[in-house]
Formats: C-alpha cells, sequence, structure tokens
C-alpha cells in the first residue's frame, strides 16, 4: 500500500488479551509440526523432492488464516491439504487442538470441526474437503454461509456408508467415479470463496496478502497469510483494495506489517506502479 493509504488507516483495534498468545502459540507449533515430518511426508509435499518442502514451507503455513478468523475478520479458516490427509489431521492434532483447548475458542464463540461428510467441488478433477477442518467465528455475519457450505452434507451424501474417495494424484489429476460424485456433497468454487471472506469470489486473477514483518524475521522471501481468486477487471480494484485495507488493519493490531502482492493480478499491479 502506499504511504498516503497507511496514513490513512484508522488505528488498529484494540485485541481481548487471549488473541495474540493463541496466534502465536498456533504459529510455533505449525511451525515445529512441520521441522518434525517425516522424509516420506516431506518427500510427498515437496513433489519428489523434501529439499523442495523445506524451501517452500512457508508458503503452505496456515497461522494467517487462523488468525485473520482469531482477529475477526474472516468467516472461517479451512485447514486442508489435497496432496495428503495425514498431514492435515498431523497439524491439527499438533497445534490447533492444542491452541482450541488452552484458550477455549469455543467459549469465545468459535467453532472447531472436523469435514465428515464427501465435500466436493464443482471443479470435477478436485480431490474435495473430506477430512479436512474448520474454524468459524459464530459471531461473523459469514458464519451460516460458512457452515452450509463446509458442514452441511447434502440429503443423499452417503459418508457414513459408502467406499472413501478414491486415491488423489496432484500430477494426474482425474475426475472421481461418476457414482463417487453423485452420492456426495458438491459445492461450487465460487461458494467456497465467499464462505472464506474472499473479496470477490471467481475469477482468474489471484491476490495475495504477504506478513512483510515475518518475512524480515525469517529471512525468506515471503509468506503469505491469505491468497484468493478474484475478477481481474478494472472495476473490480475498489474491492480488493477495501478488502486488503480491513485485513491490514486487523494485522496491524498483532503489532505486524501486510502488504498486497498483485503479481497474479496484472490490472492491479499496473495501478499500483
Amino acid at each position: 500500500m502506499s504511504n498516503a493509504a497507511t496514513a490513512a488507516m484508522p488505528p488498529a483495534p484494540t485485541l481481548p488479551d487471549w488473541v495474540r498468545p493463541a496466534i502465536e502459540k498456533f504459529k510455533r507449533l505449525e511451525l515445529e509440526y512441520m521441522a518434525s515430518l517425516p522424509l516420506p511426508l516431506k518427500t510427498l509435499l515437496g513433489d519428489g523432492d523434501p529439499a523442495s518442502f523445506d524451501s517452500d514451507k512457508h508458503h503452505m503455513r496456515l497461522y494467517g488464516s487462523l488468525a485473520f478468523v482469531l482477529l475477526g475478520v474472516k468467516p472461517c479458516a479451512l485447514l486442508a491439504h489435497g496432496v495428503s490427509l495425514p498431514y492435515t489431521q498431523g497439524l491439527v492434532e499438533a497445534a490447533l487442538l492444542p491452541v482450541a483447548r488452552d484458550f477455549d475458542l469455543q467459549g469465545h464463540g468459535f467453532l472447531v470441526e472436523k469435514i465428515q461428510h464427501r465435500l466436493l467441488t464443482d471443479n470435477p478433477v478436485h480431490p474435495g474437503f473430506q477430512g479436512a477442518w474448520v474454524v468459524a467465528n459464530t459471531r461473523h455475519s459469514g458464519y451460516d454461509l460458512a457452515r452450509r457450505t463446509f458442514l452441511t452434507p447434502a440429503p443423499g451424501d452417503a459418508w457414513a456408508t459408502g467406499a472413501p474417495a478414491p486415491p488423489y494424484n496432484p500430477r494426474k489429476p482425474k475426475p472421481a467415479p461418476a457414482a463417487f460424485r453423485a452420492a456426495a456433497t458438491i459445492v461450487t468454487e465460487a461458494q467456497i470463496g465467499a464462505a472464506l471472506g474472499y473479496p470477490l469470489p471467481g475469477g482468474d486473477a489471484t491476490v495475495r496478502y504477504i506478513d512483510n514483518t515475518e518475512s524480515k524475521e525469517l529471512n525468506t522471501c515471503c509468506v503469505p497469510v491469505f491468497e484468493a481468486f478474484c475478477p481481474g477487471g478494472m472495476g473490480d480494484i475498489m474491492p480488493v483494495l477495501q478488502h486488503f485495507t480491513c485485513y491490514e488493519r486487523a494485522w496491524a493490531a498483532l503489532g505486524r506489517d501486510l502488504t498486497l502482492d498483485s503479481e497474479g493480478h496484472p490490472v492491479l499491479k499496473m495501478g499500483m506502479q
């Protein structure tokens, strides 16, 4: 953001005294979990090269998604990894559940729940979100949509009695069998984006919000804490900038600097130069 825009930003909100420690604990536990992964899992997540996982791991961290939910600006966070359900479950057990317990997230109005049913998207080769976890702010205006999207199976969903999802190969993705999809819950990717609090769900452009403070502290290229698809037209820029400003202000309440990466949004990038 420009210096003028930063100067015009309202003061950061005052946080409840438990929020910052909860975010810091999840951030620490997530990094410890990633460092402890066995070599075969690092190899899988690194697309065949464990060194690739180690160099790129900051791009797959989820502390920012959880943080924005606890900060009150994002309706829900989705903890998922299409390549490895065991990775997600391990992260939940190592980081999310201890934070939920130690900081009484439920008592503060946050739902922590696993997606049990066959949740697929309208993209036929997407592996879906069965086995992923959701953290939702029950007091957020977007909570009802988040619950309908991620935690409400369709009447014909056969998750309790049907066969498990077929194996997913990210190198050669292919649609799930028609019978499996027919007995699943199908949600559009646009609805998923809306439930996750994207500024403008859908579209081919992308924006990322970068924890600039964390990037400098770790001396790494960037630590993304939010990424969203959005339309890439000139008329779509203002909602994206308004969304970023809201998240930037929330991030400032943690004493940290958030920057907008427009590399995946050529029109926005041109306007920021």
